[in-house]
């Protein structure tokens, strides 16, 4: 069910955002995020001017991790479905609306404020060295995809072109989020998520703006997502006179001994793993 669940959310994304490309006014509003990003990488002395000025990072191993991380979003979002659907089945339904309403919000504010991203609007801002690489094929199939569509209204190969607020950034950060109560499993996925983020930016996917725009996204759908019984599907938490959490048991409905702080799975600290 949960991967019916996420094939229809992405469907219905990719249509929308083909839809919306399509309408899209000719001239985006790509220069605005462009002359900020020329405006800080001048201030900080790593480039002059927006030619070629991507990759940000050149050292070959730090380029081959953020090329390897840029594609760690959907392995992400599996590795955390599968540990809800094995862990915690009663929060999947509130994680999968966070990210889609992301998503959906995100297509709001491209409808308003169109941008589709420096590789597809600004191809040359990325060096010639790098055309040739994983990123460079991948940017060259962004750009060909949303001029298809808004020319001829043809079916992409790349199906999202929304920038502004990137939504690589908002999984990279979202979904190590979701299960930060079972510790082993966020301080795994932090490492790829740090890598999703940088990578939007670092190597000419998206704008710099696109990334602080997505951290009130990331923590709208993290309120959207939040449990409302603590994440234990085996207890439920009521409040005693005092105002303080008490359990009572699902299977023998013992009530806690007065006076005694509660304790057991409901304890928001408390690693489902």
């Amino acid at each position: 069910m949960a991967s019916v669940t996420v094939a229809a959310g992405y469907g219905t994304v990719w249509n929308g955002n083909i839809l919306a490309a399509i309408g899209a006014p000719t001239v985006t509003m790509d220069a605005v995020l462009m002359q900020a990003d020329v405006w800080l990488y001048e201030q900080l002395g790593l480039a002059q001017g927006y030619r070629g000025v991507y990759p940000i990072v050149r050292a070959p191993w730090v380029f081959a991790m953020l090329e390897s991380g840029y594609l760690l979003a959907f392995p992400l979002l599996l590795v955390v479905l599968v540990y809800f659907v094995l862990r915690e089945p009663n929060r999947l339904g509130p994680a999968l609306a966070g990210l889609f309403t992301a998503y959906a919000f995100a297509l709001i504010v491209f409808a308003v404020f169109p941008t589709a991203g420096p590789c597809i609007v600004f191809p040359d801002s990325l060096d010639q060295a790098y055309r040739q690489t994983e990123t460079g094929t991948l940017m060259t199939s962004m750009a060909s995809s949303f001029d298809s569509v808004r020319l001829m209204g043809a079916t992409p190969e790349v199906a999202y072109f929304v920038a502004l607020p990137s939504l690589h950034v908002v999984v990279g950060l979202y979904l190590p989020l979701l299960v930060r109560r079972c510790r082993p499993l966020f301080w795994m996925l932090v490492p790829a998520g740090v890598l999703v983020v940088l990578s939007t930016f670092l190597l000419g996917y998206h704008y710099v703006l696109d990334a602080f725009a997505a951290i009130p996204v990331v923590w709208a759908a993290l309120r959207i997502a939040r449990p409302t019984d603590g994440g234990d599907p085996q207890a439920s938490q009521q409040r005693d006179g005092t105002g303080r959490a008490s359990l009572r048991s699902a299977t023998t409905g013992d009530a806690p001994i007065a006076g005694h702080s509660p304790v057991g799975p409901a304890d928001h600290t408390t690693a489902y793993c």
